[in-house]
């Protein structure tokens, strides 16, 4: 290799000029390669630098060096340098194991944290000591001082972050506003945004938590759940607009597309299933597994729905339903237990029944034959022998007949011994009030209790026996 120092050829003879000639095209074939710049240098000339092993090429103005590639064959840039205003490199102080690609990345003049990647403008602008951080977009972190093991990805993703570690913020404008808080998950744009003092935070998806300020230990999950919640704590909300209304209400779980949607201040409750329990604002303790279950319930506390629909017109308190569609019947009634698929009381607005089945039920089976009730004396008063007995029994008309039901039921067909409700209502008369042995709850569905008639039968039964005494003594 040769350098020329001034690429010209000397005014000579012979050796002389064929020297000049020579060593003119030598340096032009090598780039004038060597350990400093000649002399003289040309705007847009090429030196090939041998003590940083960089092509280098003058620029226009003829008044210094630009760095093209390595001797070897490699891009070369100046180490932390810019292009364009985008710094690349290390970023400021040369850290070791960061990596800066954006305008006004890790610049800070008192940077010392390594192993931080920063790209996007102003991505940890500030950063001095935090470490183990990732920022990439625009104002990533920019607020960052000593925050360590971070994760922002997005636009403000974690903009004003001074000290809080250990976050995840992927999506624009996601967790944008803690400054000292701690191990926030947030995955989607404006995911728990407004977030400030709110400890324990998780949220994925579009929006979700977006304005929770001091919210602590929520989990959402879906397209805006648990969007508007503020200082609510301890809530779950799995699936697009579960809980996406209430603001300040604690220990709610709701899983399923719109699934507690509507609620604003009940807590407590359980909602498990698509549009289960999706119109309760107020009401709270409520437990709803199965879509649609619970669906009208507004204001009313304490009420338990596992299966489709069940429970689903409901707006009174205390009831249970299992099944499939039990208990859809009803409406205001309360404090009501349905067992069975699409087994529903006896009225919209009864209260206080239970109901084992639909009316397909042709069986009830126990281990035991009877059902023990309450009977202590402790718990009565006004007690007085009946005068119920014989005259009632003799005015019963026992019957055969065949179900013929107006409304679909297995039981159509069926040929059984019983009793009339209409005719032991006619007997009865005023008698049925404490009888009970007609249940009128629905006029249109009248009903029997035959076991009412075990105290009219024993009292039959004494009377007979007197008589009989009486007849043996003649």
């Amino acid at each position: 290799m040769a350098q020329a120092a001034d690429y010209t050829i000397e005014n000579s003879t012979g050796a002389n000029v064929r020297t000049d000639i020579n060593t003119v095209l030598q340096a032009i074939a090598t780039n004038n390669s060597g350990d400093s710049p000649a002399s003289t240098t040309f705007a847009s000339g090429f030196f090939a630098d041998t003590s940083t092993s960089m092509l280098r090429i003058r620029n226009t103005a003829n008044n210094d060096f630009i760095n093209l590639f390595t001797l070897a064959g490699a891009p070369a840039f100046e180490i932390d340098g810019t292009i364009n205003g985008i710094s690349i490199g290390k970023g400021a102080n040369s850290v070791s194991g960061n990596t800066v690609l954006g305008e006004n990345a890790l610049d800070a003049s008192g940077l010392s944290g390594g192993n931080n990647t920063a790209v996007g403008i102003r991505a940890m602008t500030t950063l001095t000591s935090g470490s183990q951080n990732v920022a990439v977009g625009n104002n990533a972190m920019q607020d960052a001082t000593i925050a360590s093991g971070s994760v922002a990805i997005g636009g403000n993703a974690l903009a004003n972050v001074t000290e809080g570690s250990n976050n995840v913020a992927i999506g624009r404008d996601a967790l944008e506003t803690i400054t000292l808080v701690s191990n926030m998950v947030a995955v989607g744009f404006k995911s728990l945004e407004a977030n400030s003092t709110g400890t324990n935070n998780t949220g994925c998806g579009y929006a979700t938590l977006k304005d929770n300020q001091g919210g602590q230990d929520n989990t959402a999950v879906g397209n805006t759940a648990l969007t508007a919640n503020q200082t609510g704590n301890y809530n779950t909300a799995v699936g697009a607009d579960a809980l996406d209304t209430q603001t300040a209400s604690d220990n709610n779980t709701a899983v399923g597309y719109n699934s507690l949607t509507a609620n604003s201040s009940g807590a407590e409750n359980t909602a498990v299933g698509s549009g289960s329990l999706d119109t309760n604002q107020d009401g709270e303790k409520n437990t709803a597994v199965g879509f649609g279950s619970l669906d009208a319930n507004v204001s009313n506390d304490h009420s338990t729905a596992v299966g489709h629909n069940a429970l689903t017109n409901s707006t009174g308190a205390q009831n249970t339903a299992l099944g499939s569609q039990a208990g859809d019947l009803l409406t205001s009634g309360s404090n009501c237990l349905t067992l069975g698929y699409n087994a529903d009381p006896s009225a919209n607005d009864a209260t206080n029944e239970v109901t084992l089945g639909n009316s397909s039920i042709s069986a009830i089976r126990c281990q035991v034959q009877t059902i023990s009730s309450l009977s202590d004396e402790r718990d009565k008063k006004d007690i007085v022998d009946s005068e119920d007995g014989l005259d009632i029994i003799n005015a019963l008309r026992p019957r055969k007949f065949t179900w013929a039901m107006r409304e679909p039921s297995a039981n159509d067909g069926k040929t059984e011994l019983g009793f009339i409700a209409q005719e032991i209502d006619a007997v009865l008369g005023d008698k049925n009030d404490y009888i009970g042995a007609v249940y009128k709850s629905n006029p249109d569905k009248l009903e029997a209790s035959y076991g009412k008639f075990v105290p009219i039968l024993v009292k039959a039964v004494q009377e007979l026996s007197t008589k009989v005494t009486a007849l043996e003594k003649g």
